[in-house]
């Protein structure tokens, strides 16, 4: 995804790709059957979101893409964007996520915790240097 997310930036930014290019990352990374099915079980987020991008620099005018690879992108879109709200339903009504507020004891556990993860680096990086 954070590949992704520099063609995004750069291209918003220099547009420096040929829209043929993008068209061929649009159509490897959203199009194809394997990667939708890959994205769909393992992040169904990441494909809601980059479609999305694809679909904005298209808007902004930073990428005049292909109308075939553009309608297949759009449909793409709508079923990632179907998947993630039907995710919600149960996890509750945050796009992307979810916010879990931490006490004051769970944070000092989880600051004991970084402490022994310290110990064990410090640990393994003498018995590495010996």
């Amino acid at each position: 995804m954070f590949r992704l997310q520099n063609l995004f930036m750069d291209q918003c930014l220099n547009e420096l790709l040929p829209d043929e290019v993008i068209d061929q990352v649009a159509e490897a990374c959203m199009n194809a059957p394997d990667m939708q099915e890959f994205f769909r079980k393992e992040n169904p987020y990441a494909m809601e979101e980059a479609a999305r991008r694809f679909l904005e620099l298209h808007q902004r005018g930073k990428w005049n893409g292909d109308p075939e690879i553009l309608t297949r992108l759009q449909e793409a879109y709508l079923e990632a964007e179907g998947d993630v709200e039907c995710g919600l339903a149960s996890r509750g009504e945050i796009q992307g996520g979810s916010v879990e507020i931490q006490n004051d004891a769970q944070v000092e556990s989880w600051r004991d915790k970084m402490r022994e993860v310290d110990q064990v680096l410090a640990r393994m990086q003498d018995s590495s240097a010996k």
